[in-house]
């Protein structure tokens, strides 16, 4: 036995078939209404952003991100409700694109055309933060009105401005209209905030130049063959220390060679005495004499090559004391002085009143010199 549907309950069937028709797969927020600025989509862009978006759905669940984000571009254009704004945003976090995400995302978030269900905000917001962790921001800022800002190629914003950037250097260029820009290159880390202030520069105004602080170049070095200062008198003590030592060194090798005389002569005696290998004789008193020309032996040996040795360091020190006396300046200070031209007025000329004459009471001018007497180095007039 067949049963009938009654009439109020046929409409209501009809009406629920029409909603889930109307509905994408995800549960897209009923009918939100679009603000003053916003156009809605004809019926015929709806039904056709409705494909698309469900096609993107389908491609995201596959993973095939690069389909998915073309498809939610496409709906994007004539359809650009909550949901595939949220859409689009999921796809560029799976895909990495930190900053374009974070700007769909808060698209998705500020949307009054069918906007986000309360209910999916709190997921929204979750895969927002995993895109803003990787950006840092720039507080642009300027006291001219009107200025705009643009980051690397980004389009211009009115200042005052909080701009997204992905960590690393970028240019900040503020603009105004009769003004010459003024840049900024600024280095940001991710979750860094930065402010920059920026007033760009009428064409008439001089820009305020810094003072340079240079530091006093150190007085040149004397003329002549010298290698370093002081080289005269350094040159003096090595040989001289030299030529000490080598005489040192040559009395302590004569006496070593002295001694090794003798040695060799006592050597002579004791074999005459007692025979090789103390074969007569006390053998004790034998063996004592051998121990005490022994010793005689070693310091002669060790006096010998004191000697040598004190002799061949004292002859380098020797060559190396002349070498830097005969390559030091010798000029002196009176000498150079006395090469200078005279100053003052030329003969026949007037001398200006009020300036002393040279007398026995006013010495004449002259000039106190550098290091060495070096004319024309470091040298100042004392009058």
């Amino acid at each position: 036995m067949s049963k009938r549907i009654g009439f109020p309950r046929l409409i209501a069937l009809v009406g629920l078939g029409l909603t889930v028709l109307s509905t994408p797969v995800w549960a897209e927020t009923p009918g939100g209404a679009s603000s003053a600025n916003e156009s809605q989509p004809t019926a015929e862009q709806e039904a056709q952003g409705k494909v698309l978006a469900r096609e993107g759905f389908d491609a995201y669940k596959k993973g095939e991100y690069e389909t998915a984000l073309q498809k939610f571009g496409e709906a994007r254009k004539i359809y650009p409700t909550g949901q595939v704004l949220r859409m689009t945003g999921y796809t560029m976090v799976a895909q990495k694109h930190w900053l374009e995400a974070a700007e769909v995302l808060d698209q998705a978030l500020a949307s009054h055309y069918k906007p986000l269900d309360p209910s999916v905000r709190a997921e929204v917001l979750d895969y927002l933060n995993q895109a803003l962790v990787h950006l840092g921001t720039l507080k642009v800022m300027s006291k001219v009105p009107g200025a705009t800002a643009h980051v690397g190629t980004g389009e211009p914003k009115t200042l005052p401005v909080e701009i997204r950037v992905l960590e690393g250097t970028h240019k900040v260029v503020v603009s105004a209209e009769g003004y010459k820009d003024a840049e900024r290159s600024v280095d940001i880390t991710p979750g860094q905030k930065i402010d920059v202030e920026l007033d760009p520069v009428k064409p008439q105004d001089k820009p305020k130049v810094e003072p340079v602080v240079t530091k006093p170049e150190p007085p040149p070095e004397p003329s002549g063959p010298g290698w370093f200062p002081h080289q005269k008198l350094i040159g003096a003590v090595v040989g001289g220390t030299g030529v000490a030592m080598a005489a040192a060194g040559i009395a302590t090798l004569a006496a070593g060679s002295s001694l090794n005389g003798a040695v060799q002569s006592n050597i002579d005696n004791h074999n005459a005495t007692y025979g090789e290998g103390c074969a007569r004789g006390s053998y004790l008193v034998c063996y004592s004499d051998a121990q005490v020309i022994n010793n005689d032996g070693k310091r002669a040996h060790t006096l010998q090559q004191t000697g040598l040795g004190l002799t061949i360091a004292g002859g380098l020190l020797t060559a190396t004391g002349v070498l830097f006396l005969a390559f030091a300046p010798w000029g002196t200070e009176e000498g150079s002085a006395s090469a200078q031209p005279a100053t003052g007025p030329a003969e026949g000329e007037p001398k200006p009143e009020g300036e002393p004459k040279p007398g026995p009471e006013t010495p004449a001018a002259r000039l106190s010199c550098g290091p060495f007497g070096l004319v024309g180095v470091g040298c100042v007039g004392s009058f």
